[in-house]
């Protein structure tokens, strides 16, 4: 009995007698059946009701079946269901996972270091979806038009995983364009054999845009940031299309940044490319740190901590020339040729404050 009064202290606050561990194990199931059953009776009951009232129902009732789905709808709105199940699914977790824990089994005391939720992803209409109001969207159907690929890269680029974001057709359609645009760059349309714009030959002019893709795709999939990291591949797609060349080893890595989430598309380019080993199994990119430095950086212009103007420099550029070329942009004098200057402030590749009074 000390052990189940050790792990379940809230469920039976006596022990004694000869079925303390009866009365324990019932009074949890019971808690855990009633509040299913309830949930399963309250559902059945206004499901059954809006099915009834509807206008193809047995008994059509346009106000009360109107006035009902509305209330449904709120109460579905409210996200009662997403955290009963995410509280439970984390007190069962966390429960045997702290037993494991003061048995010496784990490690640590807590099973997970973060919890995300995942936002929804809403009708085109900016409402939840529901078949009432026919703005459902159908997995299969987008996966018979645009791909499978297409939908899992449209998902992730919506916007931040956490928000509710509404569902875009047209997004959908230009995440398409995007793949489609991949493919080209790597197979011939004509001849459907590999490009001949990718070569084993360097290609020093993406060498800044690639190592810093894998640098920003590296960490924000780690920080679930997909959307961002999408944003960055693209610029990489825009920049290899300006190129005469694309190195074999960059166009794999790519391949290998991109597959998580358009396996499909990647597995069946990085083929083409003669790599026998599936990206799923294959080392992830690194970059190189020192091809990622740039040479010159822009900075912010202040007089008095307002925002006046902005200056390109080189990174080692001397200070001097910096307030120099800020006291020289004709927006920032304006405002200091009738003003004492009292200093300036320079913050090394970032801000450049003027003081005046």
């Amino acid at each position: 009995m000390s052990f189940i009064a050790k792990y379940l202290p809230n469920v039976v606050t006596n022990w004694s007698g000869d079925y303390g561990f009866v009365s324990a194990i019932w009074q949890t199931l019971y808690m855990t059946f009633a509040s299913a059953f309830m949930a399963g009776i309250l559902g059945l009951f206004f499901g059954v009701l809006l099915v009834v009232t509807d206008k193809n129902g047995i008994n059509p009732h346009p106000v009360f079946y109107s006035i009902l789905d509305k209330l449904v709808n709120v109460f579905r709105s409210i996200p009662f269901i997403i955290m009963l199940a995410l509280l439970l699914h984390l007190l069962y977790a966390r429960f045997w996972y702290k037993f494991l824990y003061d048995l010496g089994v784990v490690p640590t005391k807590e099973p997970f270091q973060k919890l995300v939720n995942q936002g929804m992803i809403l009708g085109n209409n900016h409402e939840k979806m529901s078949k009432s109001k026919g703005n459902v969207v159908n997995p299969d159907d987008i996966i018979e038009e645009y791909g499978v690929d297409s939908l899992r890269v449209y998902e992730m680029f919506m916007g931040p995983l956490e928000q509710s974001i509404s569902w875009s057709d047209e997004g959908l359609a230009g995440t398409r364009r995007w793949l489609d645009r991949i493919w080209r760059i790597y197979v011939d349309e004509d001849s459907d054999e590999l490009s001949s714009k990718i070569t084993d030959q360097n290609t020093p002019e993406l060498d800044f845009i690639y190592h810093k893709t894998i640098k920003t795709v590296t960490e924000d999939y780690s920080r679930m940031r997909f959307n961002i990291a999408i944003s960055a591949m693209m610029v990489f797609i825009n920049e290899v299309q300006k190129a005469d060349h694309f190195n074999r080893e960059m166009a794999t890595n790519f391949l290998k940044l991109l597959n998580p989430i358009a396996p499909h598309l990647t597995e069946e380019l990085n083929e083409r490319l003669g790599n026998n080993e599936s990206l799923t199994y294959s080392e992830w990119p690194t970059f190189d740190v020192n091809k990622i430095v740039e040479d010159t950086v822009t900075i912010a212009v202040q007089v008095n901590g307002k925002l006046r103007g902005t200056i390109e420099a080189s990174v080692d550029e001397d200070q001097e020339q910096l307030k120099d070329k800020a006291k020289n942009l004709e927006n920032v004098q304006k405002f200091i040729e009738d003003h004492q200057v009292v200093k300036t402030i320079v913050v090394p590749n970032k801000i450049v404050n003027i003081v005046v009074k």
